[in-house]
């Protein structure tokens, strides 16, 4: 700590303390200053440069070096204060443990374990169910598409009594039409085939519904 001052005197006596060169001084200083000029009335340029103004050098001294009982006053002020917030929270700590002492889960952990388990049977039980269903569903659409596909299948439509015509191209006949008379057809039945020459043409179905 740095004091600038001098006791009281005339205005050119404290002149000094209004020079722009002392003022720089000072505020360059990086130690901390206490301007310290004249009596109290006394104003000068470096009261506003320094750190801190005090109104005389006496008080300076005060301010630089506070009175010993005030600091042990405010240090036992300090300690007291430490140790209520060190209680404070030692009580809420130990308030805390002793609530976690009485939770139910730590004084009956076996029980918690076992209601774990418990669970975890259930879940494993329902799993097994809803991936047996899932698989019953699956293999009853299975079986409905392979009855569905032999209704379907051509083989199946032979055994019921139908035919199907071919061209001598090997061409399926849909129509009458794309038929000659005289020409050759070729007809695939359940078992085996039918090679018969066209004796007439008709593109109207007069047999419909009757099976060939």
């Amino acid at each position: 700590m740095i004091v600038v001052g001098r006791g009281g005197g005339s205005l050119e006596d404290l002149w000094a303390f209004n020079e722009e060169i002392v003022a720089r001084a000072i505020h360059r200083c990086p130690i901390p200053v206490v301007s310290a000029v004249g009596h109290e009335v006394d104003v000068t340029v470096a009261d506003f440069a320094a750190d801190v103004r005090a109104p005389t050098p006496s008080a300076a001294l005060e301010i630089i070096l506070p009175d010993r009982a005030e600091i042990a006053k405010r240090v036992m002020q300090l300690a007291r204060r430490l140790e209520m917030h060190r209680a404070t929270s030692l009580r809420s700590q130990r308030e805390r443990v002793q609530a976690l002492a009485r939770h139910w889960a730590l004084r009956q952990p076996m029980t918690l374990v076992h209601m774990a388990g418990q669970r975890l049977d259930e879940l494993r039980a329902r799993f097994a169910a809803a991936s047996a269903r899932s698989v019953s569903e699956r293999w009853t659409q299975l079986e409905r598409l392979r009855e569905l596909a032999g209704v379907l299948s051509p083989q199946r439509v032979l055994e019921r009594g139908y035919a199907i015509a071919r061209d001598p191209d090997g061409r399926v006949v849909r129509e009458a039409a794309a038929l000659n008379i005289g020409g050759l057809v070729t007809l695939s039945l359940a078992r085996g085939e039918v090679d018969t020459e066209v004796k007439a043409v008709r593109e109207e179905n007069s047999s419909y519904g009757r099976k060939a």
